[in-house]
């Protein structure tokens, strides 16, 4: 399934603005899916969110998070979300934006900040505005 990058951040934006200042907190680790009060899987993290809201089905995602846990819940080498959003078709740029975000999730940061801080270390623009760049010039002075 290939996702669109601008689908992609349009719902990653539209998830973070809907909840700015939850705080992902987990005990089983960093998944992009869980059981919702329905039975059935549903988004657990920003990134999770967005991807099923694109259409990936979340049952795929649950096999990516499965692959992350050996039996012992020790650690695997997990693929980062730059890797998983890649394999969905989003753009190189799109991809670090989205680690960014799942960074700062991750370690505790509201959805709101998470993506504020990829826009700023990113440099992607707003929806609807452009960027701006300044340079200053220093002329000395003879």
């Amino acid at each position: 399934m290939k996702v669109e990058s601008e689908t992609f951040e349009k719902h990653v934006r539209r998830l973070a603005a809907e909840s700015p200042d939850y705080v992902y907190r987990t005990t089983q680790g960093c998944t992009y899916v869980r059981y919702g009060r329905d039975g059935e899987w549903c988004g657990d993290c920003l990134i999770g969110g967005a991807l099923i809201a694109c259409g990936v089905p979340a049952n795929e995602l649950h096999a990516i998070d499965a692959a992350e846990y050996t039996t012992d819940d020790e650690w695997e080498l997990a693929p980062s979300a730059r890797i998983v959003l890649r394999h969905y078709g989003i753009s190189p740029e799109m991809a670090d934006w989205g680690d960014i975000v799942q960074q700062h999730q991750d370690h505790r940061h509201s959805w709101g900040d998470s993506v504020r801080a990829a826009d700023r270390l990113m440099l992607i623009p707003k929806p609807g505005r452009a960027i701006e760049v300044r340079r200053s010039v220093h002329l000395d002075s003879a």
